[in-house]
């Protein structure tokens, strides 16, 4: 009878591939960073802010990151064991904490950037390996943040058909309804028109958030921010951003610190 022994040697070694550490520990989703940085980076330049919300057994946390081609700058962290500080009486890990954790982490950041008013900042959410399911703790978080003025977009995935009609004329009326101001030279009030007169499509979404309307002699102009929506760049473009001269680390971190200042400043001046 023969024995085989199975040698492990480089070769038999060189046919695994080990993946990061932090993937391993199921910390870290590289795919959906890479891919939610290279969309603010390349795409929303203007916006350049981005939300991260983990869970764990005990409690709940929440960052604001500014992503860079150097690194990530946090701005901003939050947890749900701060709210025993402002009378919360709950659990940490609960989904009420979730909701205040959002409204908390807004404030921190327009206290921060010293912005008493009510403005409306644009960022993306990164979940990292969770699932987001509906009624779940990420959906509480986010409407706390839209509530706290830090916009999210989200969409929420049904297994029932839905008509696209429906879907059109619902978005038309709340259009309508929210994101339109009368302008008046007193005061500025909100309108809802009655009967709305434009079909949404591909081809004329680009002008219905950009254009301004008139009606009987009467004014209207558009809520939305309309600073964030950039059209792509070529290819050699974004190239030439990797190739650009080398400097410090410490150049590269004051460099962007200046840009998140300023970034801020533009979007108080478009609110």
């Amino acid at each position: 009878m023969t024995v085989y022994k199975i040698l492990k040697n480089a070769s038999y070694f060189s046919n695994f591939c080990t993946k990061h550490r932090r993937n391993r520990e199921k910390r870290t989703n590289y795919n959906k960073k890479f891919n939610i940085n290279n969309s603010i980076l390349f795409n929303y330049k203007n916006i350049g802010f981005k939300c991260v919300f983990r869970k764990s057994n005990y409690c709940i946390s929440s960052y604001l990151v500014y992503p860079s081609i150097v690194g990530d700058f946090i701005i901003i962290v939050s947890n749900s064991k701060e709210l025993f500080k402002y009378g919360y009486s709950n659990s940490a890990k609960h989904s009420f904490a979730s909701y205040f954790l959002g409204l908390l982490c807004a404030r921190k950041f327009f206290m921060k950037f010293n912005i008493y008013e009510k403005k409306y900042i644009l960022t993306f959410l990164d979940i990292g390996f969770q699932k987001a399911s509906g009624g779940s703790k990420v959906y509480i978080f986010i409407k706390g943040m839209t509530q706290g003025g830090i916009q999210i977009p989200f969409s929420i995935v049904k297994k029932s058909v839905v008509d696209c009609k429906d879907v059109f004329n619902k978005l038309k009326t709340f259009f309508y309804n929210n994101c339109f101001i009368k302008i008046r030279t007193i005061k500025q009030t909100l309108i809802s028109l009655s009967s709305p007169f434009i079909v949404l499509n591909s081809k004329n979404i680009y002008k219905y958030f950009f254009r301004v309307f008139k009606n009987n002699k009467q004014i209207y102009y558009n809520i939305i921010n309309y600073c964030h929506i950039k059209f792509l760049n070529n290819i050699n473009i974004i190239k030439n951003i990797w190739n650009l001269n080398k400097k410090n680390y410490l150049e590269k971190k004051i460099l962007y610190l200046s840009k998140i200042q300023i970034l801020v400043n533009q979007i108080v001046e478009f609110n």
